[in-house]
């Protein structure tokens, strides 16, 4: 019986363990368990968690925790620090920076870890689900996307920049497959700022307090059941005597 009592008490454990992992890439990271990513002495807000919002409504919904609109510097240090292309992106308040992604069926560009970092900001279910489907993403290639509205507005004229991270995706379109090109680029003056859109959020940062823990602590419940077991034990332990 304390057998099964111990063998049923760490599978509780390591399930509780398992729950959360730590998503890691050129100095950034995300514990699954939260809904932010550290890096560069800051915590950016997932970008899918505004999804839909103006940048009004995300502010009001989060800043009381301390967020705040992340600036120009700011979201161009976090494009340069993930490498999408040898040309550095600037804080310019307008023009245009736009890269492009070969299609790369390796699946490893830092445009997918940036999306699996922030958060897919596309909000359809496109995959191919059957193959009478003529236009459709293929699911093991479908489209994601992690896009922002930003900016200090150093201008003032109430016009806010564009940040879009999209991964390489295989497209079906009337019987054939098209391998299209990812995408990272910062469009300057885009947005006004009380302009919301289903498929984009608004970039939130404050400053970093505690970095997210590699290997989870258990919880209340777990540590209820490991001094249940220590309870057996000891009872078992009398009884014997």
């Amino acid at each position: 019986m304390i057998k099964k009592i111990m063998l049923a008490s760490c599978l509780l454990v390591a399930s509780m363990a398992s729950q959360a992992a730590l998503i890691s890439y050129n100095g950034y990271e995300r514990d699954t368990a939260k809904n932010y990513v550290i890096g560069g002495g800051l915590e950016w807000l997932m970008w899918d968690v505004t999804k839909g919002m103006t940048i009004n409504s995300a502010l009001s919904a989060h800043d009381a925790l301390g967020w705040r609109l992340a600036s120009n510097i700011e979201m161009a240090a976090l494009f340069n620090k993930f490498k999408f292309s040898s040309t550095s992106f600037t804080s310019a308040e307008r023009g245009s920076q736009i890269t492009r992604l070969t299609w790369d069926p390796t699946e490893l560009s830092p445009h997918r870890a940036f999306v699996t970092l922030f958060g897919n900001t596309y909000p359809y279910d496109d995959t191919c689900k059957s193959l009478a489907q003529q236009s459709c993403f293929e699911p093991t290639d479908s489209y994601l996307v992690s896009s922002v509205i930003y900016g200090s507005d150093d201008n003032r004229n109430n016009l806010y920049k564009l940040a879009q991270v999209s991964d390489d995706y295989t497209e079906r379109y009337l019987g054939q497959k098209l391998m299209n090109n990812g995408e990272a680029s910062l469009y300057g003056d885009w947005y006004y700022g009380e302009e919301a859109e289903s498929w984009r959020g608004v970039a939130l940062v404050r400053a970093t307090s505690i970095p997210p823990s590699v290997v989870p602590t258990p919880g209340s419940i777990g540590l209820l059941a490991l001094g249940l077991v220590a309870l057996c034990y000891r009872r078992r332990q009398m009884l014997g005597r």
